[in-house]
């Protein structure tokens, strides 16, 4: 299940262009993800599952600088 989460995560990011001004990225964002929470909360049913999305989620977002202020809302 937790493998599912992950694969989720990348689709779901991967289906947006984020290459937009680094201020709209925070709301663009939470606004895409607001839509799934739905889709990730049905595969993160277990404690594994959901580490392994809050793991991935800040790796993504470390990755990706324009992300790190959107961590804690995400």
């Amino acid at each position: 299940e937790h493998e599912v989460t992950i694969l989720l995560w990348r689709s779901l990011m991967s289906i947006v262009d984020w290459n937009i001004r680094e201020e709209l990225v925070s709301d663009q964002s939470i606004m895409h993800l607001r839509l799934y929470t739905a889709l990730l909360a049905a595969f993160s049913s277990c404690n594994r599952a959901v580490l392994a999305l809050l793991v991935r989620v800040q790796e993504y977002c470390y990755d990706n600088l324009a992300f790190m202020k959107v961590f804690e809302k995400i």
